[in-house]
Order: C-alpha cells, then sequence, then structure tokens
C-alpha cells in the first residue's frame, strides 16, 4: 500500500464501546424491558449475532417514532444470517436495517424496529423509568420465572422490577443500606411510590453516545 492509498477498512472501523450499568451487567435496560414489545413469544438475545439494543443511534438521522435499535455482529459471508434478516425483515414491526461499521472483524448491522402503538404509553413509562406503571397487558408479556445456570426456576429480576416484588426491595435495600452509610453515614430505604429500578439513562441506552 502506498501513502495515498486508503484502507476503507480502517475509516469504517467502529471503536465505539457501550457502557455498561452495574445492575443490568451487559444488557441495556431498552433490551431488558423494551424488546418484548417487538419479540413477545421469542427471545432476539438468544441468536448468536444478538449485540443490544438501544433507544436511538446517535449518529443516525431519523424520525422513527417509538424506535428500538438493535445491534447485530455479523461475520463476513455468513450465510445464516440471512435466514435470521429474513425472519426479522417480515416482522410487522421491522422498519429498515443499516451498517454501521466493523467490529473485531464483524460488520455491525443495526435493524430498527417500531414498538406497537398499543404499547406506546409502556414506552413512555420506560423512558420516564415507571416500569411498575407499566400496561396489565405489557406485563403479562415478562414471565416471572426464567432459568439460572444451573437451569433451575427462578425469579426473573426484570419480572421483579414490574411487579415491585418484596424479594428483590428486600435485596436492594440490603445493598443501598450498606453502601450509603458508607458513603453519607445513613441508610436509605425504597418508600411505597419508589421504582426498584434505576432510570434509563442517556449514555447506556443510546448506541454511539457522546458525552457532551
Amino acid at each position: 500500500m502506498t501513502k495515498n492509498d486508503v484502507n476503507i477498512d480502517e475509516i469504517i472501523t467502529e471503536d465505539f464501546v457501550s457502557l455498561q450499568s452495574v445492575f443490568d451487567r451487559k444488557r441495556t435496560k431498552t433490551s431488558h424491558f423494551m424488546l418484548n414489545s417487538i419479540f413477545p413469544n421469542t427471545s432476539v438475545t438468544t441468536t448468536e449475532y444478538f449485540v443490544n439494543a438501544f433507544l436511538d443511534d446517535a449518529d443516525f438521522k431519523h424520525k422513527i417514532v417509538r424506535p428500538i435499535f438493535v445491534v447485530f455482529n455479523i461475520r463476513k459471508d455468513d450465510t445464516k444470517w440471512q435466514t435470521i434478516i429474513q425472519r426479522l425483515r417480515a416482522k410487522k414491526e421491522y422498519v429498515l436495517e443499516y451498517f454501521a461499521g466493523i467490529k473485531d472483524g464483524k460488520n455491525i448491522i443495526i435493524v430498527v424496529f417500531q414498538v406497537p402503538s398499543r404499547f406506546s404509553k409502556d414506552y413512555l413509562y420506560f423512558k420516564a423509568g415507571k416500569y411498575s406503571k407499566f400496561s396489565e397487558e405489557y406485563k403479562k408479556l415478562f414471565p416471572q420465572y426464567s432459568q439460572n445456570s444451573k437451569a433451575q426456576p427462578v425469579e426473573s429480576n426484570v419480572w421483579r422490577v414490574i411487579n415491585k416484588s418484596d424479594s428483590l426491595k428486600k435485596e436492594l435495600e440490603k445493598y443501598f443500606n450498606i453502601e450509603s452509610t458508607k458513603k453519607i453515614g445513613k441508610s436509605l430505604i425504597f418508600n411505597n411510590n419508589d421504582e426498584l429500578w434505576g432510570l434509563p439513562e442517556l449514555k447506556y441506552e443510546i448506541y454511539r453516545y457522546k458525552q457532551k
């Protein structure tokens, strides 16, 4: 390569690293709480290509109402992906898809869906961090039990957040009482109006978020 040659792969390489919340781990709150509005009976998160879901992409201009941006990593020339993307395109909530760069030798493909209008209030409640205010119809999309690493049934954390589970409240009170006492010398206790999970923060929920 001469000094005038351009390495296209270097130009389109995406160096963005998604930030992680302590409690949400590798998944955004959008993944935890809003993907069920698009995939109520099957989980897109179980595919080998899934990375995360976001409320927006800072580098993509649009006027889409109630969007969900789902990020996938695809190996080049992976024929199996074609079957997956055809199924995604067939969903009535599908809006569009686009290439968003290369990371670790894989193509980043973002597929945008629109949360159905019947869940529009739930979408707004989510953005406000009012998880317990979700409609009964939407709450029913979240199973109470999931399986742990030993294939044993355990209460889903997301279900516990939405339903303000007493067990989760006690666990969080114990954690925050210890932490707050260390930091400010007094304990913090949830009251009946408090949600049990934090607000969806932009730095976690927007892909390629840029701190202003």
